[in-house]
């Protein structure tokens, strides 16, 4: 589905220095629709097909500065402790002007990986898939007041050994969080949009470079 028509309801928000791709435009319209911040867009999940080095990036970036400025949660699941830790410490850069003077206990964003925690109770929280399963299964509140949950290198989901997990975890979501997956080798990415659909009923938008 051509989703162009929502390119003129982009309002920039991440402080760039290049005019982002038209997906990537798509993508923050559709995340501030997840955040309630544009009634006339329909709320929808999201999936990047798109190659590494296309900016897929810059929407884990705007999401987690719309969660930073409505006072929301965001959950973003990695398959990697070392992504987590990457992902983790960009996402405090970006955020540093949310930080509170002279408090070393607060911090927007925080990392529970198992090996890696930080900050455990912050909004916005870079996970392992392990560690956001594991919470979902075990405290029924994991995803309260949070619109938006991201699933970086979705695609593991057709993994043999984990790709339960990101399974249980896109199947499980509560009916007011929206499913972000990011990945750079779907090769049947319609059918894959298809599943995140049936997930929690909302429309799928697949968008890519």
């Amino acid at each position: 589905t051509d989703n162009s028509h929502l390119i003129p309801f982009y309002k920039p928000a991440l402080d760039l220095s290049y005019e982002p791709y038209a997906y990537q435009k798509i993508a923050a319209v559709s995340i501030d629709a997840m955040f309630g911040l544009n009634d006339e867009v329909e709320r929808s999940n999201i999936l990047v097909s798109s190659p590494t080095g296309s900016g897929k990036s810059f929407l884990i970036q705007h999401a987690a500065l719309r969660a930073a400025q409505e006072n929301k949660r965001l959950i973003v699941g990695v398959p990697l402790v070392a992504l987590a830790e990457q992902t983790f410490s960009s996402l405090r850069s970006l955020l540093k002007p949310f930080e509170k003077e002279n408090d070393r206990e607060f911090s927007k964003v925080g990392i529970r990986t198992g090996p890696s925690e930080m900050f455990p109770d912050a909004d916005i929280l870079v996970c392992t898939y392990e560690i956001i399963a594991i919470n979902m299964a075990l405290s029924i509140d994991f995803l309260d007041n949070t619109p938006v949950l991201i699933l970086d290198e979705i695609h593991y989901m057709t993994d043999r050994d984990r790709g339960a997990r990101v399974e249980y975890i896109a199947s499980s979501l509560r009916d007011g969080t929206g499913l972000i997956g990011l990945s750079g080798t779907i090769p049947n990415a319609p059918q894959f949009a298809h599943s995140m659909q049936r997930c929690n009923g909302r429309m799928t938008r697949l968008i890519g470079l």
